[in-house]
């Protein structure tokens, strides 16, 4: 199946709402991993990550009607997806007690990586830098997947997440940091 075909895309999505096996299977190894990258970007772990893909393509399949035909349908199931894991997220209530008066900064600007950060960012090999996004706790982990990876403003991460913006920065700040540094010391 080709994610970028109007017609086949057409054809998997009638076939899914009828319940259809065969086109669910189809969907599902054509966007497979690419989906599952989506889950493995906000799980904690390997397991953590397939119960979000499960849920997920749980909800792509309840959704499909919703597909409209604009756009990516690529990145309309990849927004499904990363919406699947922020609920899956947002239901473990511990997440957001992390977040408390004195780490909102309203006022807070991001500062320049120096060049011996960018340097080992930049020289780190891509499957590294997933697995320290996955060591930072569930708060940074989400606010960076969301504003680095998935391009949500911090308006729209604070919004999503019921906290303030400056909690957004602050967490994708200092979510950078904790990556930057250990990769220093790997």
């Amino acid at each position: 199946m080709n994610l970028h075909d109007e017609k086949s895309i057409k054809k998997i999505i009638d076939g899914c709402l009828r319940n259809n096996r065969k086109h669910q299977q189809e969907l599902f190894k054509a966007a497979g991993t690419t989906l599952m990258g989506v889950c493995i970007r906000y799980a904690k772990d390997k397991s953590e990550a397939e119960d979000f893909f499960q849920d997920g393509f749980i909800g792509i399949f309840n959704n499909l009607h919703q597909y409209e035909f604009k756009g990516s349908f690529e990145g309309w199931l990849r927004r499904v997806m990363t919406n699947c894991c922020i609920n899956q997220i947002r239901k473990n209530k511990s997440f957001f007690l992390k977040f408390t008066e004195n780490m909102e900064f309203q006022d807070f600007e991001e500062e320049e990586n120096t060049k011996e950060e960018f340097e080992v960012i930049r020289n780190s090999k891509i499957e590294k830098i997933i697995q320290e996004v996955q060591k930072l706790p569930p708060q940074f982990r989400t606010c960076f997947n969301m504003f680095v990876v998935d391009g949500y403003q911090h308006k729209e991460i604070a919004e999503e997440l019921g906290i303030a913006e400056g909690t957004s920065k602050s967490n994708v700040h200092k979510a950078k940091q904790k990556i930057i540094k250990n990769l220093m010391v790997n």
